[in-house]
């Protein structure tokens, strides 16, 4: 049963096992399914060393990053006729997951989510003299011709608040 994320991260005295996070996916959102287990004294000392150690490993990685921004930026002065772009920072590293702290393990939602379906063509304008421009023709086009009874009694319907010439024109 997925355990809200405050739950994971309240979950003290608890520890998770990476073969215990199990990632799923719920409305496109990653969410977390795990079996807490006792921490014990000896596991919490190993987590507690391997975050120093991690810890460690990314201020070290950091601080290397740094003296190559350094080295790139004393190369880019002394070779002025380089690119700019030989310059420029090194992209940020992507956010980190809050599950994958806890978990170890990259929470992934498999198959991806659908992304949201693409909005219509066509969009009715509320400025009433630009009437006439808000209906493009791909839609004219691409309806069908049951769809066209109900679309002409509604521009029929909307015709006498039209202030544009060319609309009046266009329904003569």
């Amino acid at each position: 049963m997925p355990q809200p994320l405050s739950s994971i991260r309240d979950s003290h005295p608890y520890t998770l096992k990476p073969h215990q996070c199990v990632s799923v996916c719920v409305v496109g959102v990653c969410s977390l399914t795990f079996a807490p287990v006792r921490e014990t004294r000896e596991t919490h000392i190993a987590r507690r060393q391997s975050q120093k150690q991690e810890t460690q490993r990314e201020r070290e990685s950091r601080e290397r990053e740094r003296e190559r921004e350094r080295e790139r930026e004393r190369e880019s002065r002394e070779h002025t006729h380089r690119d700019v772009a030989c310059a420029s920072a090194s992209p940020a590293l992507p956010p980190r997951s809050p599950f994958a702290a806890v978990c170890r393990v990259s929470c992934a939602c498999y198959p991806p989510f659908a992304p949201a379906p693409a909005p219509a063509s066509a969009s009715f304008s509320l400025s009433l003299p630009l009437l006439s421009l808000s209906l493009p023709l791909s839609l004219c086009l691409s309806l069908s011709l049951s769809a066209l009874l109900p679309l002409s009694v509604l521009l029929l319907v909307l015709l006498p608040f039209s202030l544009s010439p060319v609309a009046s024109l266009f329904f003569l």
